[in-house]
């Protein structure tokens, strides 16, 4: 994972995207969520409903692409990268986001997270639910960071971003994961809890 983080504060990011990660979601960054000896398991991080979250990970995700998928012979989706520093050196990988397809027709996906240098130190979870936050810095690249429930009450973070992704965490919703956004440049906002 980053040495480093971008600074969290609204006037140098454009936006953040954030979701919770489950135990079935930390074996799919490890590229152990196969549960049969047939397949290879899911390796994407879905995110739903797409009719929320589409049109934010077109912007962090700028660039639109046709590729052949499994799903679909000709499918569109969304290209960016991921920028993250490993020993002290700025690294960057092509990254995807996943529109719905018939399988999946209200979620998009961020696919093959197990293939992202960038998702290698997973925290443990000791400090309370883990969430993956992509932001996007003010020059428009996109930082993969992890935080954790705990960490979101540190001195570092914005006091309104950090209670904002806080806010969403407590908020009540049915068997999903914590997911929202703040779009800093828009001014939209979304949690999936009420």
């Amino acid at each position: 994972m980053a040495e480093e983080r971008p600074t969290v504060q609204p006037d140098t990011i454009r936006r953040i995207v954030y979701r919770e990660i489950s135990n079935a979601d930390r074996l799919k960054f490890t590229a152990r969520s196969n549960r049969a000896a047939t397949g290879g398991g899911a390796r994407d991080i879905r995110f739903r409903p797409y009719t929320k979250f589409g049109d934010v990970f077109s912007r962090l995700f700028p660039e639109t692409r046709t590729e052949r998928t499994k799903a679909n012979p000709s499918e569109t989706i969304f290209v960016g990268k991921f920028n993250w520093l490993e020993s002290g050196a700025l690294r960057e990988m092509e990254s995807k986001f996943v529109p719905p397809n018939d399988s999946r027709d209200t979620e998009g996906r961020l696919t093959q997270v197990n293939k992202y240098p960038c998702f290698t130190n997973l925290p443990d979870g000791n400090e309370g639910m883990v969430l993956l936050l992509l932001i996007q810095d003010a020059n428009g690249s996109v930082w993969p960071v992890f935080a954790t429930e705990k960490s979101l009450g540190d001195p570092g973070w914005n006091r309104d971003v950090a209670d904002k992704i806080l806010n969403c965490i407590n908020a009540k919703r049915s068997r999903t994961a914590v997911a929202g956004y703040m779009d800093f440049e828009t001014g939209q906002e979304f949690c999936n809890g009420k």
